[in-house]
C-alpha cells in the first residue's frame, strides 16, 4: 500500500527531472558553433546590410554600436596625429567606414504602406 505511492511519486519525480533535462539540452543547442553561425544572420544582417523592417530596438542598438565605432575612429585619428604615424590613421578609416555604415543602417527608412483612399 505505501510502497505503491512511494514508487509512483519517485517515478513522477524522475519523469519531471528527465523533461527538465531535455528542455535544458534543447535550449543549449543554440550554443553549438554550427547552429550559432546559422542563426547569426538575424542579428548581423540589420547591422551590416540594413533592414527596412527592423524593429526599433535593433535600430537604436545599431545606432549606438555605430556611434561607438565612429568615436573609436576619432580616437585613432587623434592618436595618429599625436604620434605622427599612418597606422592609427588606417585603423581610424576602417572604424569610420564600419561605424558610418551601421549608423546609416540604423536610420534607414522602412517600407511605407500606400494610404487607403476614402
Amino acid at each position: 500500500m505505501f510502497g505503491e505511492k512511494i514508487s509512483n511519486h519517485v517515478g513522477e519525480g524522475m519523469l519531471k527531472r528527465t523533461r527538465k533535462i531535455r528542455e535544458f539540452e534543447a535550449e543549449q543547442r543554440n550554443f553549438a558553433f554550427a547552429e550559432t553561425l546559422l542563426r547569426s544572420h538575424s542579428v548581423e544582417d540589420p547591422l551590416f546590410k540594413g533592414s527596412s523592417n527592423a524593429p526599433l530596438v535593433q535600430r537604436v542598438g545599431a545606432g549606438i554600436f555605430g556611434s561607438f565605432f565612429i568615436l573609436g575612429g576619432v580616437a585613432f585619428t587623434g592618436l595618429g596625429f599625436e604620434r605622427n604615424s599612418w597606422a592609427p590613421g588606417v585603423v581610424a578609416i576602417v572604424c569610420f567606414l564600419i561605424g558610418g555604415r551601421m549608423f546609416r543602417n540604423a536610420f534607414r527608412k522602412g517600407k511605407t504602406r500606400p494610404t487607403e483612399r476614402k
